[in-house]
């Protein structure tokens, strides 16, 4: 994607954006663009970052941290939003903004043990809205007996939930997810007795039924560099 197409597409995000948060009488600025940069060139990120976008997510580590080094220049907000392979966790810290993707005990606890006394890495815990087997992320059922452990390690701070519905379902047809994911937030919310303000959901083809049903993270790839190549 050319650099004027990229511009383009970014300001018809952030109109929509605009409009979706005005018609669930939001304020827009609540509302956080991430770029998702996977599979696409440094020279796109750069492109990007020079239209005025700072949140970037990436999905495989090893690319992330390959971009995090070309880009060292670049004061980008970088968030993972990924699969992450037990092996791998303790290597995380530090390097992102925010986890997306915690979705279980055990990792949670590696990470834990990784980070340094007295720092704290953000993080969201992904929820498995559509009950899909072959999915990563937490069954509704559970999710409240994953976070009371999870609460108990004092480097992680758990600051919302993170959902991926299933990818046959489309515009109208999510947002019963979307209002799951909320309806859950809210719970855990009145069971720890603490804000847990964002909802990462939403991405290319449903983030305005995301943003009216309470999204504070959309994560974007095509809708802002176009189709990614084929491997």
């Amino acid at each position: 994607m050319e650099k004027v197409e990229l511009k383009d597409s970014l300001a018809f995000i952030h109109e929509q954006i605009f409009l979706a948060a005005q018609s669930a009488g939001r304020k827009a600025e609540d509302v956080k663009l991430i770029a998702v940069s996977k599979k696409h060139s440094v020279l796109a990120i750069t492109e990007a970052w020079n239209c005025g976008q700072k949140l970037f997510a990436e999905n495989y580590m090893q690319e992330a941290l390959s971009k995090q080094q070309e880009l060292i220049s670049l004061p980008i907000e970088w968030h993972f939003i990924g699969h992450i392979q037990s092996n791998k966790i303790k290597n995380i810290f530090n390097r992102f903004a925010y986890i997306h993707t915690i979705d279980s005990v055990k990792k949670s606890k590696i990470l834990n043990a990784s980070i340094p006394e007295g720092k704290k890495q953000k993080i969201l815990l992904q929820v498995n809205v559509g009950k899909e087997n072959q999915k990563a992320g937490l069954f509704e059922e559970d999710l409240l007996s994953t976070v009371d452990n999870i609460v108990e390690l004092d480097r992680l701070q758990i600051c919302g939930l993170m959902c991926i519905p299933p990818s046959h379902l489309q515009g109208e047809d999510v947002r019963a997810h979307f209002i799951k994911l909320r309806s859950l937030r809210d719970v855990l919310e009145k069971r720890l007795g603490v804000s847990l303000p964002e909802l990462s959901m939403g991405m290319s083809n449903d983030y305005i039924q995301a943003i009216q049903e309470g999204a504070t993270y959309v994560r974007i790839g095509s809708g802002i560099f176009g189709q990614r190549a084929p491997n």
